[in-house]
């Protein structure tokens, strides 16, 4: 009879041979991580552009302007008035390099009198075919010019450096043909335009019967409502008009095609006003006379053509807190640059307080002699 001890090992034995192989599990190290570098600003700007399907940044400015209907006409766009107008077409498609050019000579059909409406509308064809003759990317400046008696809307959407110049050049007319004028909405960074050309339209202005309290342009919230009011208005605005332009373009597509087939005309701003906006269908969507003086009174919020002018292409200087590091190292700064105050404290020279001790020895010295004099006497 085996033994306990024997009876043991023979179990332990028995029972490791039934036990079923254990398998390591194959265990993969983890790949290292891929570095890459860091895209930088170019990279950036090139992919938004990208996603925009721009080569340029466009921009989009909607001015507000009360009308100076009293305006006389200067002496130069009397001549400019007096000039015939010239179109330059180049014959059978060529392109404008190379292509044939040959220009026709038409009488302006201003001969009479000059109105406000006139006058401004000859001054915005002079700027924009000015900006794009200049224009050296060759993006061509559109918008719409819309003239409601009293009161004006101006429309322009560009590249930025072309809407920059379209608004110095109208701010060197802004005192003679507006009373008051305000940039209310800069759009940047745009897609698509609304116009592929610069229109001029006329409209009724249009009143309502609502009281604003005196101080809803120095309050945010109130200004705020009424600002996202005039937004949606002029956006609905902007997609009808630009929609009834391509229908009346598709129109007369038909009926010109023929006539001008194998020209091609040089870029120029469509500025005949034609018919009045459909009251039926634009009264809604027209931002009202008591809204356009809200913004026009508000000196908070916007501001003019002429500071709007003096912003493009100018960065900003402020001082940075963080530099101004205290004690302020006064002998390695150049003069003028940190503002100083009479109660700076400086650490840096090595002279420091030297003035004080002398002007208390010096101090001193003065009453021990005088103490000396009153014993003597």
């Amino acid at each position: 009879m085996p033994s306990l001890a024997t009876a043991s090992i023979t179990s332990f034995k028995l029972a490791r041979l039934s036990r079923p192989l254990r398998f390591n599990d194959p265990t993969f190290r983890e790949q290292p991580e891929c570095y890459s570098i860091r895209p930088s600003l170019v990279d950036y700007v090139r992919q938004e552009l990208q996603d925009l399907s721009r080569r340029l940044f466009y921009q989009r400015v909607f001015i507000f302007a009360k009308n100076n209907l009293d305006v006389q006409p200067s002496a130069a766009l009397l001549a400019r008035q007096a000039a015939p107008a010239t179109t330059t077409t180049t014959t059978h498609g060529g392109s404008l390099r190379s292509g044939r050019r040959s220009v026709v000579s038409s009488s302006s059909g201003r001969r009479g009198t000059l109105d406000f409406k006139t006058m401004l509308q000859m001054e915005l064809q002079h700027i924009l075919t000015t900006d794009a003759e200049a224009s050296i990317s060759g993006d061509r400046p559109t918008g719409i010019f819309l003239y409601m008696g009293d009161y004006s809307i101006l429309f322009f959407e560009c590249v930025e450096d072309n809407v920059g110049s379209m608004c110095k050049h109208l701010s060197q007319l802004a005192d003679t043909y507006f009373l008051a004028n305000k940039i209310f909405l800069t759009e940047d960074r745009t897609g698509e335009t609304y116009f592929n050309s610069f229109y001029c339209r006329h409209a009724s202005p249009i009143n309502i019967n609502e009281k604003f309290p005196t101080h809803t342009i120095n309050d945010p919230e109130l200004m705020g409502q009424q600002h996202l009011t005039i937004k949606n208005k002029l956006s609905e605005l902007c997609a009808t008009l630009s929609l009834e332009i391509q229908r009346e373009m598709e129109t007369t597509l038909h009926s010109t095609v023929s006539s001008t087939k194998g020209t091609f005309t040089l870029w120029k701003p469509n500025l005949d006003f034609g018919e009045s906006l459909s009251p039926l269908i634009y009264n809604k969507l027209l931002p009202e006379v008591q809204r356009i003086d809200l913004v026009l009174n508000c000196n908070r919020f916007y501001c003019n053509l002429q500071r709007r002018a003096g912003m493009y292409n100018r960065i900003p200087a402020e001082l940075d807190d963080k530099v101004n590091s205290w004690p302020l190292p006064y002998n390695y700064t150049p003069v003028g640059v940190f503002g100083h105050s009479p109660y700076d404290v400086n650490l840096t020279f090595s002279d420091y307080g030297q003035k004080e001790e002398k002007a208390e020895e010096t101090g001193s010295g003065s009453e021990g002699s005088g103490e000396k004099a009153e014993k003597g006497v």
